[in-house]
């Protein structure tokens, strides 16, 4: 029995020695690395910010940097409430659109860009540069046009104009109206004009019982 028990003890004895060098190792290494890791970390960090510093940087003045932020917070006190609603709105026409299951293709949408295309370039002015004073990229345009396509394919129908409408609209306004190279264009161009105008207050009409019956919650105050 005291055999026994001597030997539980060396047994027990040998297992200690054998774990306790591994966690001292262990724990050396990492004391002995500790500044070394940091430091990588904090280049890791470093590197990260000036990699992406354009997120958060939106200029320098010799040096003195003008913070991306300070830019969106003075351009959202100008117009923020006018964007949001912008985005409120858009979000409504979708909203209807789809419960109707309208759709805007692309093939659409390219239709309409080359429409617009072709009149600028007529007039002698370059698409493109009148996008880009406009600060608008191609993208944007093309979710405007979606956007303008989803309403008249949701309103279009609500339109009637009568000739009896084109003849008192030439009637009242006629003097005003641009010079055109016959009376069928001349038509033409007040019907358009005043289907557009029915247009719009067809959706005005719907925006406005839109908005009302919609759970808006406004998380931000402008």
């Amino acid at each position: 029995m005291a055999a026994k028990a001597e030997d539980k003890k060396r047994l027990k004895g040998e297992r200690k020695g054998v774990g306790t060098p591994v966690i001292l190792k262990v724990k050396n290494f990492i004391l002995k690395n500790s500044v070394f890791f940091l430091a990588l970390i904090v280049v890791l960090i470093a590197g990260a910010l000036y990699y992406f510093r354009g997120y958060f940087v939106a200029a320098t003045v010799n040096g003195q940097p003008i913070s991306r932020y300070s830019v969106i917070r003075q351009l959202e006190s100008q117009a923020g409430q006018e964007v949001l609603q912008g985005k409120i709105t858009e979000a409504l026409i979708r909203q209807e659109a789809n419960s109707r299951g309208i759709e805007v293709t692309d093939t659409e949408i390219d239709t309409e860009i080359a429409t617009l295309r072709s009149e600028f370039e007529a007039q002698g002015q370059d698409f493109q540069q009148i996008l880009n004073l406009q600060g608008m990229s191609m993208d944007e345009l093309r979710k405007q046009i979606q956007i303008q396509l989803m309403v008249e394919k949701m309103f279009s129908e609500d339109v009637d104009v009568t000739q009896e409408e084109i003849d008192q609209y030439i009637a009242d306004y006629g003097e005003t109206l641009p010079e055109y190279e016959n009376d069928e264009q001349r038509l033409a161009a007040v019907r358009e004009n005043l289907e557009q105008t029915e247009l719009v207050d067809s959706f005005q009409a719907w925006l406005q019982t839109a908005q009302s019956n919609a759970d808006i919650k406004y998380l931000f105050e402008y």
